[in-house]
């Protein structure tokens, strides 16, 4: 019968140089909704897979995508709730999406619509 080994791992973590990039080819966004004056948030349908609750956030270097967070238990600090890598040319395709397709506050949000990127 396995155990854990709480103290550390015996196992080393191997080291990548590259990370993949997600592919976006198919993708769709729907249900942009602002959340306030800097964030909108969207849903992401790729091919077999839909991620809930992204973000394009305005920050001060221009606009970003951001995955869905959770509050932790532990520590009180939002963390990430999956990890997503795109492409700048892709993240700002989506972004630019997103931006165009978004319901103002207030307004009712449409998520039927899906919009390609």
């Amino acid at each position: 019968m396995a155990t854990f080994n709480k103290k550390h791992s015996t196992v080393a973590a191997p080291e990548y140089d590259d990370r993949p990039k997600l592919n976006i080819n198919g993708a769709t966004v729907s249900g942009c909704r602002f959340l306030s004056d800097k964030v909108i948030a969207f849903t992401l349908n790729l091919p077999g897979l839909a991620l809930y609750n992204m973000k394009v956030i305005d920050g001060k270097n221009g606009a970003f995508v951001s995955p869905p967070q959770n509050k932790s238990k532990k520590s009180d600090r939002w963390v990430d709730a999956v990890g997503i890598w795109l492409d700048s040319a892709d993240e700002d395709e989506i972004a630019q999406t997103v931006i165009n397709h978004a319901t103002q506050a207030g307004d009712p949000v449409d998520w039927k619509t899906r919009h390609e990127v």
